[in-house]
């Protein structure tokens, strides 16, 4: 039913402009088309029409996409889709992507993903960013986005940036 599907925020149309459509931009349900694209054999196809199919998903409903991704059971598949989609919704919004990466259990060691979404975050609202990471609990995760929001805080407001950095624990994050 189409009305239900647009309810429940699922992508009506997942065409692009001047790309032929096949069995996969065709469908209503992006979880088949994204299930059908994981299958693919070549992965440099596999991983370039995962990340087409989630952009479209992400830009229409991420929070539906993140939710059927925490449903796969290969974790390679998972952290590579979450990813794909925190990066898509960060491009826009870097604070919800942040948030909706650890409402889905985005963990501090999970490749530095936080680490990068919290320097797209603070490229756009430096301030918000830094107040965020300073409020982690304290640890050598917090003292990683503190350093990586004074990278970026550093081509504006130098001084500042400084002010981070030797508030840090010394050790190996306050000398990256």
């Amino acid at each position: 039913d189409p009305e239900k599907r647009s309810r429940a925020g699922i992508p009506s149309d997942l065409t692009t402009p001047g790309v032929q459509p096949n069995n996969d931009t065709r469908s209503t349900d992006p979880s088949r088309a994204l299930t059908r694209a994981f299958r693919l054999a070549d992965r440099s196809e596999r991983d370039n029409r995962v990340r087409e199919l989630l952009s479209k998903w992400v830009a229409r409903d991420a929070e539906a996409a993140m939710n059927w991704i925490s449903s796969l059971e290969d974790s390679a598949s998972r952290n590579f889709a979450r990813t794909n989609v925190c990066q898509t919704l960060a491009e826009t919004d870097p604070r919800r992507a942040v948030t909706l990466a650890l409402a889905h259990g985005v963990e501090e060691e999970d490749g530095g993903l936080l680490e990068c979404l919290t320097m797209q975050w603070c490229e756009k609202e430096c301030e918000s960013a830094v107040d965020w990471a300073r409020e982690q609990p304290p640890g050598e995760w917090r003292e990683r986005l503190l350093s990586r929001a004074s990278f970026v805080l550093s081509k504006s407001d130098p001084a500042a940036a400084a002010h981070i950095v030797s508030n840090l624990e010394s050790g190996h994050v306050q000398e990256e």
